[in-house]
Parts: structure tokens; sequence; C-alpha cells
């Protein structure tokens, strides 16, 4: 089952295919629209990027698509294995 671990050590479970919107939110990122419009959810993957879908266009038009690692939680899906946040 995919994991998530945010700041603090705080863990997460989610299945497969799964946003990081529904959870992260418990974790205490911020969110706005939920849509990707406005960039408050925007996060830093410390470990495990491989493990999530690719940047979608929404993401690409808010955070470019220069740093991998940079990502909104209300459009990334953890595909599996275990990935490490941080966010803003």
């Amino acid at each position: 089952m995919p994991k998530v671990i945010g700041f603090g050590g705080e863990e997460k479970n989610f299945e497969e295919n799964e946003l990081l919107r529904d959870k992260c939110e418990e974790m205490g990122v911020p969110f706005g629209c939920k849509d990707g419009e406005c960039g408050c959810c925007r996060i830093i993957i410390l470990e495990g990027e491989k493990n999530l879908s690719e940047k979608n266009e929404k993401e690409k038009k808010i955070l470019g698509n220069d740093n991998p690692k940079e990502r909104l939680a209300c459009q990334t899906k953890i595909l599996k294995g275990t990935v490490k946040i941080q966010y803003y």
C-alpha cells in the first residue's frame, strides 16, 4: 500500500492512484481551490518522486516544469511505494 510521510514523520496510507489532496489536508498541507488553479497546496517531494504521477498541465502552468520535486498535492497521484513530502 502506498504511503506518504509528512513533516514531523506523520504517515498516511493511500490507495494506488489516489490523489494526495485527500490525506495531505489532514497532514496540514493548506488548500485553496483544490483544483490546481491557486497553487496553495504546493509541496516539495523529499523522497520518492518516481512513485508519483507525471505533472499534468495544471501543475506545469502553476509550477513550470523545471523542478520535478515541486508538486501540487491536489493534482498529484501516488502510484506506489513511499513518498516523503514537505510543504511551504
